[in-house]
């Protein structure tokens, strides 16, 4: 049986880059696994591709923009922030931002060299 919260986990993990991001928006090519698994729960707005889970509507959002969001959410809080305090915030709004990609921020702000 399909469990909504597996996929939303799998989403996750996977990396979104914008060729593919635009191949869907663009030339409304819907023949990717992860669509054909759920049709239904996908959409798009404003040149942005969307999942409904529950009753959120999450953002996809590729691995070229992960840092400038992290970045916001981070400035947002002034820099205090950790990393399951900044997944929280996030997991909410958006997806195809992991915990890893968040550590990997935070120790580049931390160590800028």
């Amino acid at each position: 049986m399909f469990n909504p919260q597996n996929k939303l986990n799998r989403l996750n993990r996977f990396e979104f880059n914008l060729d593919i991001l635009d191949d869907i928006l663009l030339n409304s090519n819907y023949n990717y696994s992860f669509i054909k698994l759920d049709p239904d729960n996908y959409f798009t707005s404003n040149n942005k591709l969307f999942y409904k889970y529950k009753d959120n509507y999450l953002e996809i959002i590729p691995k070229e923009k992960i840092y400038s969001i992290l970045d916001y959410y981070y400035q947002m809080n002034n820099g205090n922030i950790g990393r399951d305090r900044l997944f929280n915030l996030i997991k909410d709004h958006y997806i195809g931002i992991s915990r890893r990609n968040i550590n990997i921020f935070l120790y580049s702000r931390k160590n800028p060299n």
